[in-house]
């Protein structure tokens, strides 16, 4: 499968929680993972308060993302330049 990207700025990820070092738990196909991998936009999660969690296993092809936006809190990672 080929995934092709368009001239996009940012990207906004489903995912299930994140950690306070940009990890993310999608649903576990990797498909996010396989469109970031060459994304330079910035990528941005949305979610309650509730879906941040101290800590999420990673692997190296996990993706971490920009920003997480919750209802109480906006949390930059640096992960990007373009923040």
């Amino acid at each position: 499968t080929e995934i092709y990207t368009l001239s996009l700025h940012d990207a906004l990820p489903i995912s299930v929680a994140f950690d306070f070092a940009g990890h993310r738990i999608g649903y576990g196909y990797g498909c996010y993972d396989k469109f970031l991998e060459g994304f330079e936009g910035v990528k941005i999660g949305i979610a309650y308060d509730s879906q941040l969690l101290e800590k999420i296993p990673s692997e190296s092809h996990d993706i971490a993302i920009d920003i997480v936006i919750t209802e109480k809190r906006l949390i930059k990672y640096g992960n990007s330049e373009a923040i």
